[in-house]
């Protein structure tokens, strides 16, 4: 018998595992999404998924097509359908599937060798760490810059520049600082003083002070030069050929 045939012997007119990717699995999403949701899950799944209220680790291991893609979908709709739920207690999903701009990333590093392979075997602990946290940030900033329409921003509610505003000091200072690392497109740094004027956060005093020395810095040449073009005028001479002139 082959799958036609089993097809036709059950009544089955539609091929549940045509779908190779659960992205792109229509079988999958009705299931997921139907009156036979539960039916759907992995029996492990709420071993999996643990008490949202709580959030602690668990790791899914299992070869290609086993399901592992599945899990993430169902787990990000019940984290979804949670935050409805709970919006004072919302759980900040970070989804950490496409490696291919981390990678690239470390290829222009490390890459250019003999072993193409070099990047992966660079790849550390702490290069996903700040590829999760570069992924947060930008949706974080994309919430309070109000660029949900173009990039995926973080749900933060209606208002989350004055969300942001009411943080204590010393969080809205880790927020620009999240900003001001992870945003390398920001060359001019035109967003890091964007973001500051935003959490309204004042300069540092090494930052005024040198704005000053900067803004200041000519008057002693200005003067200098004003002795040089008028050596034998008093001030108060000089001051009287200026109004005189004006």
């Amino acid at each position: 018998m082959n799958v036609s045939q089993f097809f036709g012997h059950w009544s089955i007119i539609e091929n549940p595992f045509r779908g190779e990717e659960a992205r792109h699995d229509d079988v999958l999403e009705r299931l997921n999404h139907g009156v036979t949701r539960p039916g759907s899950m992995h029996s492990d799944f709420e071993k999996i998924l643990g008490e949202l209220s709580r959030p602690s680790t668990s790791i899914v291991f299992g070869e290609k097509g086993s399901g592992k893609t599945a899990i993430r979908l169902q787990i990000a709709d019940r984290l979804a359908a949670y935050n409805r739920e709970h919006p004072d207690s919302k759980i900040f999903v970070i989804d950490y599937d496409d490696l291919n701009q981390p990678v690239a990333e470390l290829n222009e590093r490390f890459g250019g060798g003999k072993d193409e392979l070099t990047p992966f075997k660079k790849f550390r602990l702490v290069d996903h760490m700040d590829a999760m946290l570069a992924i947060a940030t930008d949706r974080v900033v994309a919430a309070l810059f109000g660029e949900s329409p173009d990039r995926p921003a973080a749900d933060l509610d209606g208002e989350p520049v004055k969300v942001a505003r009411r943080m204590a000091a010393p969080l809205r200072h880790d927020l620009l600082l999240l900003q001001a690392v992870y945003a390398p497109a920001d060359t001019d740094g035109s967003r890091t003083s964007k973001m500051r004027r935003l959490l309204r956060i004042a300069p540092a005093r090494s930052e005024v002070l040198w704005r000053l020395a900067v803004g200041g810095g000519w008057l002693p040449a200005a003067a200098m030069l004003f002795v040089w073009l008028f050596p034998g005028q008093t001030a108060g001479g000089f001051m009287r050929d200026v109004f005189g002139v004006l």
